[in-house]
């Protein structure tokens, strides 16, 4: 009897803290979710790869889980060389959660052709 008691303490004990601090966590997460919403940006290029003097055009579509995210206004955009230094900056409005824009490269780039992520 006194062994079967220990081990009914044992198995309450044990998963009791288990359940209340999950369900604690699922609640937290839910609110962090609704505070900071995810954005998801994808962009799409004109071309694969771009010589110096050419225009890059773009455009991007912002998504907020699956739906067209409503929350930001402006698209911001840079350009960086191969060594991380800063070419060319742009912003953007975003209209119904889409924007487009283009980026001048200058002429006297280095040469080096610029590939668009893929």
């Amino acid at each position: 009897m006194n062994r079967k008691l220990l081990f009914l303490f044992v198995v309450v004990m044990y998963c009791f803290p288990f359940r209340s601090s999950a369900q604690m966590i699922d609640s937290m997460m839910k609110v962090y979710a609704a505070r900071f919403p995810q954005e998801k940006l994808y962009l799409q290029f004109d071309k694969k790869a771009y010589n110096p003097g050419e225009r890059i055009w773009y455009k991007a579509y912002l998504f907020s889980g699956f739906d067209p995210s409503p929350f930001s206004k402006n698209l911001y955009t840079e350009l960086y060389d191969a060594y991380g230094n800063l070419i060319l900056r742009n912003t953007s409005p975003l209209v119904e959660s889409t924007s487009v824009g283009s980026f001048d490269l200058p002429s006297s780039f280095d040469g080096t052709r610029i590939v668009a992520a893929r």
